[in-house]
């Protein structure tokens, strides 16, 4: 926090307290470590002292909490009694930004999502539901956002009496605690003469200044009366195809940084084509195709796998 500031102009002396709180926030890919910034000015007017304005910003201060005393200049001009109100002023300031920055890094709350009845959804032999219990999704700006986080999936058999559970952290090996559901969805995966059916669950690791998409799939394993994760990954575009020259496959695809590029500026897209197969031991994807676009997409474009289809069928082997 940087408090004490004073500006002159003209005459008679004006002077203005500014007191400034930066905030760490997680470093965006593209603008690097920017903490959020929330000040205060009060200004000394030649009748009274006066709260002039407030705002969020953001400033390029180093990450943490320090506070700096700056600018004396001008202070020794105030009366005892505007002193005191001066310094009143500034303690409820320090008191304001402190229970902005204690809202601010909050642990996440948790809640448990309905039960998805797997035995509905997949046709599953004992009587399986899936439970997921999530981190709510943050109603203010993220300040702190490393874990761990405790949102999980659970995968529950009433008889026998079975429970098994996987965290959102192990699953995308991600460090952000804020790991909000999004869906749970029951998909083919393939179809013709090897029909398989999946279960999508989809969701989001919040952090400072953005979210990451993530998205996981199993399928079950009749045989064994049990679920198999076949996919896990962290993609802002994923589309599943289940049929025609693409059944079978699943296809990301994700911005790729060129030197120059800015977070609004336009981007190549790094696509990913997987394939669904059960030969040769467990059920999976496997990658068969990589490769990046020639062309340019905008930032927010989030249908570039639709506008690829042609190039992506002329390069699988």
């Amino acid at each position: 926090m940087r408090t004490i500031k004073t500006y002159s102009s003209g005459a008679p002396f004006y002077n203005a307290l500014i007191v400034q709180l930066a905030l760490t926030s997680r470093a965006d890919p593209y603008a690097g470590s920017r903490p959020l910034g929330y000040t205060s000015v009060w200004q000394q007017t030649p009748s009274a002292i006066r709260h002039t304005g407030k705002s969020l910003s953001s400033v390029p201060k180093e990450n943490g909490f320090s506070i700096a005393i700056e600018g004396l200049r001008g202070l020794i001009h105030m009366s005892s009694r505007k002193w005191k109100v001066w310094l009143l002023s500034a303690v409820a300031a320090l008191l304001c930004q402190q229970g902005l920055l204690a809202q601010s890094t909050t642990p996440p709350q948790y809640r448990e999502e309905p039960p998805f009845d797997l035995k509905a959804g997949l046709g599953t032999i004992g009587d399986w539901k899936a439970i997921v219990t999530a981190a709510v999704e943050p109603q203010r700006e993220i300040v702190s956002d490393d874990g761990p986080s405790q949102s999980r999936i659970c995968f529950v058999r009433t008889a026998p009496t079975t429970s098994e559970c996987t965290y959102f952290r192990d699953l995308f090996h991600s460090n952000l605690r804020f790991q909000v559901f999004s869906s749970l969805a029951a998909v083919r995966l393939q179809s013709e003469s090897a029909a398989t059916n999946g279960l999508e669950l989809k969701a989001a690791a919040w952090y400072s200044t953005g979210q990451v998409h993530e998205t996981a799939i199993w399928v079950y394993d009749a045989q064994r009366d049990d679920f198999h994760l076949v996919l896990a990954v962290e993609s802002g575009e994923v589309r599943i195809f289940s049929s025609g020259l693409l059944n079978g496959m699943l296809l990301t695809s994700d911005w790729h940084r060129d030197e120059g590029d800015t977070r609004w500026s336009d981007h190549r897209r790094d696509i990913t084509v997987y394939r669904y197969s059960a030969d040769g031991g467990e059920a999976g994807y496997r990658k068969v195709l990589e490769y990046t676009t020639t062309k340019k997409y905008g930032a927010e474009d989030t249908d570039t796998i639709d506008a690829e289809l042609r190039n992506i069928e002329a390069k699988l082997p």
